[in-house]
């Protein structure tokens, strides 16, 4: 990705932000995989028992040392995600029942809302 597509991103959600009221709806999206990256929580609309808000500032390094995830793990790559495009939140889909590691992942996402680390809405 060239270095400064997000730097115009943000220039352009500074710009419009307040102007916006709803800049993304895909509660209704049927599809395998959402990922939306750098758009303001509160402009967007999701489908809560298919996707999941991620904040990185609630996250820091040793969180992950702490909680002993595997680096695989779905919260952890989601994160690294986060990191990646430098960005402070975004909305990931939940993985499938049929997910070999389902069982896993909404276990370890039960810890990070009793730690208050995800807010699902």
């Amino acid at each position: 990705m060239p270095e400064n597509v997000g730097e115009n991103l943000k220039k352009w959600k500074e710009r419009y932000d307040d102007s916006i009221h709803l800049m993304l709806d895909f509660s209704d999206f049927k599809g395998r995989q959402v990922e939306v990256l750098g758009l303001p929580l509160d402009k967007l609309k999701w489908n809560s028992e298919l996707h999941i808000p991620m904040v990185r500032a609630r996250f820091g390094k040793s969180v992950w040392k702490d909680l002993e995830f595997p680096l695989n793990s779905f919260w952890f790559m989601r994160f690294k995600r986060l990191e990646l495009f430098d960005v402070s939140e975004g909305v990931f889909s939940l993985p499938s029942k049929s997910d070999k590691k389902y069982a896993q992942t909404m276990s370890e996402m039960q810890i990070l809302i009793e730690g208050g680390f995800l807010r699902p809405s």
